[in-house]
């Protein structure tokens, strides 16, 4: 019987390239912890944070930005927002209650 259900709402929910996706995105957010560690053990081995690793780092965190730019599930989390929203709305519209008016 799951595997019924399962074989109608997979292809509904995409659920194989969203879990891409998400690994994807896992896999980046890896490579910048990765990356910060480096810089770390580079600064504890130099006992100091110089230019170079200024640089290095600015690189780091502005790829940390295109991550939470392109992250899959903001897109997936809004769409749901939305709707339940939308139910909200649909189910108990502005009319329904009384707001006081503002002095």
């Amino acid at each position: 019987m799951l595997a019924v259900i399962a074989s109608v709402v997979k292809p509904i929910l995409k659920l194989g390239e969203v879990i891409q996706r998400k690994e994807k995105h896992l896999t980046d957010l890896k490579v910048f912890e990765h990356d910060l560690k480096l810089i770390e053990i580079e600064v504890r081995h130099r006992k100091a944070y110089d230019d170079s690793l200024h640089k290095e780092f600015m690189k780091v965190m502005k790829r940390r930005g295109d991550l939470v730019r392109h992250d899959p599930g903001s897109v997936y989390l809004k769409a749901i927002k939305n709707r339940c929203h939308d139910e909200v709305l649909r189910e108990l519209p502005d009319e329904e209650f009384y707001i006081p008016p503002q002095h």
